[in-house]
């Protein structure tokens, strides 16, 4: 049975009229639940709000857990008209009130606390919509590819939406939510972004993603009916470890008081732990410690750092000072993991003098500067070569334009040939017809010469 919410009409103030009241240790768990009952008492003799009034429960499930008692006192927050009955149908998205073990339950808006792979723990946004018999709650997921989705839950894995945190910007390693398909995702802030964006490492596995400023909100955890930021959080389990440890102190000699170790020491015992330990100058209180332990670049480059330089700083600056040695170490080993070979001598150059700035905080750089050293050898080769490349096509692009004008050449000369061997066989034809002629002239001039020599000696 369900009936519209949010309707306001005047509470009757005669004893004995029916209304609705609701219990403040509900509220804790199912929301604001309304239960009918009977005034005990008229309205006016309660001369001021805050006075409690004498009501009686109809209905009442005495041997229920949630039920309550035959008569009970109410303030005036917390009492209000039986709504009138209506008729109408409800759509996706009314808020209601259902009829649950004769009170009304208005639904409220709660996160579920799930396990997604590969992420870990996200807190998926839904509704409540009514107690099972179970002791469990009944709960519709709201938004996130899960739209309209029910299920039963323990109430160990709700709690109540965050309220809003407002429009400030996030820091590096704060801890936050950033909002996936399946809902809101712990993470945490590596790298600040221009235009609003942040690059977090999400959930367990600590895949790296970018999101805008309004896919995230602060990381906060539902404790003792208060929220509480992971920092605060982990500033308050510090305090308590810091008051049980001076307590422990002064209850046990000096020789045994030490042998209690801080969870998060400053003491950071080297690889040759048995001939070094090594004193931090602060105390490992953030959690982002641990993140940065999760980190796989430096799995693969462990390192223990002493700090030193930071006795120089203030005391409430040393930690964040070496968290951000420590972000910046592992994001110059991620640089140099992307160098490409077309990378400038400057860029590559620079990359080694941060190591050897971070070297001063007792960080191990030889692996990392080794292979920038490398790199440099490998540059340099390819840049010699690259010149011996240049020289050798400059050369060669010389001799086949001197190749090419020498072909050219000949194919002028052969040209020339032709012509000259068509002008042969010209003059080949003229001598051989002048050498017919002159064989008949020569024929005409025999001839002449006789006929003289005949007529000369020819009788008179």
């Amino acid at each position: 049975m369900l009936s519209t919410t949010g309707r306001k009409e005047k509470l009757p103030a005669s004893k004995g009229s029916e209304i609705e009241v609701s219990l403040d240790w509900h509220h804790h768990r199912l929301g604001e639940v309304w239960y009918r009952a009977i005034l005990q008492e008229n309205l006016a003799a309660a001369s001021s709000k805050r006075k409690k009034l004498s009501v009686r429960h109809l209905n009442p499930l005495l041997n229920e857990d949630h039920s309550p008692p035959v008569i009970t006192t109410a303030v005036h927050r917390l009492l209000r008209p039986v709504p009138p009955p209506l008729e109408v149908g409800f759509e996706e998205g009314d808020m209601i009130d259902a009829a649950h073990k004769d009170g009304w339950c208005t639904g409220t808006t709660v996160e579920v606390k799930k396990k997604v792979e590969p992420f870990g723990i996200i807190w998926a946004p839904a509704i409540t919509i009514k107690e099972n018999e179970t002791g469990t709650l009944l709960v519709k997921y709201k938004g996130f590819g899960r739209e309209g989705r029910k299920t039963s839950v323990p109430y160990s894995k709700i709690r109540p939406s965050p309220p809003p945190f407002g429009s400030r910007a996030f820091g590096l390693m704060e801890n936050v939510d950033a909002l996936l398909e399946s809902g809101w995702c712990p993470s945490v802030v590596t790298m600040v972004l221009s235009w609003n964006r942040y690059a977090v490492l999400l959930g367990r596995n600590k895949p790296c993603e970018v999101f805008n400023h309004s896919q995230l909100r602060p990381s906060v955890e539902w404790s003792d009916g208060a929220w509480q930021t992971q920092e605060e959080k982990a500033n308050e389990e510090s305090n308590n470890r810091e008051s049980v440890n001076e307590r422990q102190r002064g209850q046990q000699p000096q020789e045994s008081a030490s042998q209690t170790p801080d969870p998060m020491p400053n003491v950071v015992e080297t690889p040759k732990a048995k001939e070094t330990i090594m004193v931090l100058p602060f105390v490992k209180k953030s959690p982002c410690w641990q993140v940065l332990e999760s980190v796989e670049i430096l799995k693969a480059v462990p390192q223990h750092p002493h700090f030193s330089p930071l006795l120089k700083c203030k005391e409430a600056l040393r930690e964040g000072e070496a968290i951000r040695a420590m972000i910046n170490f592992a994001k110059l080993l991620g640089i140099v993991g992307d160098l490409q070979v077309d990378d400038s001598l400057n860029d590559i150059n620079s990359i080694n003098e941060f190591f050897l700035m971070l070297e001063k905080y007792g960080f191990d750089v030889t692996a990392p500067r080794a292979k920038i050293e490398k790199l440099l050898s490998i540059k340099e080769s390819r840049t010699w070569a690259l010149e011996e490349l240049q020289v050798a096509e400059r050369v060669m692009a010389e001799k086949d334009n001197k190749r090419r004008k020498l072909e050219d050449q000949i194919v002028e000369l052969q040209r020339q040939e032709a012509l000259l061997k068509e002008e042969k066989v010209r003059e080949d034809k003229e001598i051989a017809r002048i050498q017919s002629e002159a064989v008949v002239l020569d024929q005409k001039v025999q001839n002449a010469v006789q006929e003289f020599l005949l007529t000369a000696t020819a009788p008179w």
